[in-house]
């Protein structure tokens, strides 16, 4: 059974996921599982209640990933192809960012595609979750995975959103504390 370590989609995937049909295709919000895996945000055929198709089935990672940050220092557009033995830079290394950290366009897909993908991916998460949540949960999520996959000096590129994601954190804390209370 799929699974993701920690948060509570993943602890709702442990405990209930036994009961849900992974070879269901498409997969419905809310009938085939309640809270999505790995596989609901970045592959699945996903269909609302009412069958609007939310996001098609592909393997193809770049068709909702925006940035591959794996084995880089550069973070970067996530190349067109799947093999990412025919990018080369203008010296003719096998790298998709120069060394100046600029991205070599030719091999990576454009910001048209890009945002095509985060589109796809926040209507998933729109089903059951409000703008405000997706929009501060994707720049959460993103932050610290650049960071993580970053720590050198490429994580200045990201500098700017460090205030922002502090600022998300501690209103969800706030809110979730005003919930609590409130409960």
């Amino acid at each position: 059974m799929p699974q993701h370590g920690s948060g509570i989609p993943g602890r709702v995937c442990s405990h209930e996921g036994k009961t849900w049909d992974f070879k269901t295709v498409p997969w419905a919000v809310g009938t085939d599982f309640t809270a999505p895996t790995c596989a609901t945000c970045h592959i699945s055929l996903v269909v609302s209640d009412e069958g609007e198709v939310l996001s098609e089935r592909t393997h193809q990672m770049n068709d909702r990933l925006s940035w591959r940050i794996f084995g880089l220092v550069h973070d970067h557009a996530h190349p067109k192809s799947p093999d990412t033995t025919l990018i080369r830079t203008k010296a003719g290394r096998p790298l998709p960012t120069e060394f100046t950290s600029e991205p070599v366009a030719k091999y990576l897909i454009d910001e048209k595609k890009q945002k095509k993908g985060r589109e796809t991916v926040r209507k998933v998460c729109r089903v059951c979750h409000g703008q405000k949540w997706v929009e501060q949960w994707l720049f959460f999520a993103n932050s610290t995975r650049f960071s993580s996959a970053m720590p050198g000096a490429d994580y200045g590129s990201f500098a700017d959103g460090r205030w922002y994601m502090s600022k998300n954190i501690q209103e969800m804390v706030e809110w979730l504390g005003f919930k609590l209370k409130k409960g």
